[in-house]
């Protein structure tokens, strides 16, 4: 069923584009906007979306969108880094970020969108923990140092991992933030084992969380080698020079890179299938997802949702769940 706030959306944004359409026939030909529009648009959308500097924004694309004479405009922000599509009317007063074909139908459109998602998400990644032929995936985008994340891996492994085990599995993103300070060389070093012996990349995954109260930057790295000696098929010399060379930045940024394309902004972060749920779940709950993405039921989360029980917002429920990159410019500490 479709949130009535949703479809009235959706409606209000049928309307603006049929009478955007009346009035591109009054405009002629679809001509393309002027230097001095495109300055005034990348204007607007510095403002908007809060750029400091025009050297980090890129005009990617400026094209006719379709045949009713809106114009599609693309910018490329590096800091922080994200991908901005407007759409400029055919009288060139207004920008809107969405239009909907009412050719397509809405249901089997989601539906794609999600199936190209997932297949984006699962592409490359570490190996699966589980049977990969399962019809549930869970992608997770984590942080060795987070004490969220080490919450989620304990609740994935032992409670969902246990009973759902035949219909899941689990694909682990890295997504190190700056405010921990050995979680990326950790991140490098599971990619590195994982690069020569991927079957053992689990068994790293599984040190740095048993370990991570007594891990320090200062010794994280030598205490991490030490234990690599003793999974089986990892030549040392090679592991070495992969970790001393940082062979595994790549891999490793790259998924950062995937995860703030996909909205990611703290760990742990799970996509079920394709639908994203932030911060550490219970057992329970996580169970009764892969219930409803096995019977094509899972749907996104709603933007706000307080539990009957709480007055706290849903950004401080969330919050408190999750490793952020806020807590170091506020001081705040994760819990331990």
């Amino acid at each position: 069923m479709i949130n009535g706030k949703i479809l009235q959306r959706m409606m209000m944004g049928a309307g603006l584009i049929l009478s955007f359409s009346f009035l591109a026939k009054a405009y002629g030909e679809c001509n393309a906007p002027d230097a001095g529009k495109i300055s005034e648009i990348t204007s607007y959308v510095m403002k908007k979306y809060q750029i400091a500097s025009a050297s980090t924004l890129m005009l990617k694309t400026s094209a006719k969108a379709n045949d009713t004479c809106f114009w599609k405009v693309e910018y490329n922000a590096s800091s922080p880094q994200r991908n901005i599509v407007l759409y400029l009317s055919p009288d060139r007063k207004y920008l809107t970020p969405l239009l909907f074909d009412m050719a397509l139908d809405p249901l089997v459109e989601m539906r794609t969108k999600d199936e190209e998602l997932s297949q984006e998400l699962t592409k490359g990644g570490s190996t699966p923990l589980g049977d990969p032929k399962s019809p549930v995936t869970i992608v997770e985008f984590s942080d060795f140092e987070c004490p969220f994340c080490k919450r989620m891996a304990d609740t994935l492994e032992k409670e969902v991992m246990t009973k759902e085990g035949g219909k899941v599995h689990v694909v682990y993103r890295y997504f190190p933030l700056p405010m921990h300070p050995w979680a990326k060389d950790a991140a490098e070093i599971a990619e590195c084992v994982q690069m020569q012996q991927p079957e053992a990349f689990w068994a790293m995954h599984d040190y740095f969380f048993q370990n991570q109260q007594n891990l320090h930057p200062d010794d994280m790295k030598q205490q991490a080698m030490t234990f690599a000696t003793t999974l089986k098929g990892i030549d040392q010399k090679q592991f070495s020079s992969c970790v001393d060379r940082e062979l595994a930045l790549g891999p490793v940024t790259q998924d950062q890179q995937l995860g703030q394309k996909m909205g990611v902004r703290g760990t742990p972060a799970l996509y079920i299938n394709g639908v994203r749920f932030d911060g550490a779940r219970s057992g329970d709950e996580i169970n009764r997802l892969v219930e409803q993405a096995v019977r094509g039921e899972l749907v996104s989360p709603p933007d706000a949702q307080v539990p009957a029980s709480s007055t706290a917002s849903p950004r401080v429920q969330q919050a408190a769940a999750q490793c952020e990159p806020l807590a170091r410019s506020s001081g705040v500490r994760n819990a331990q």
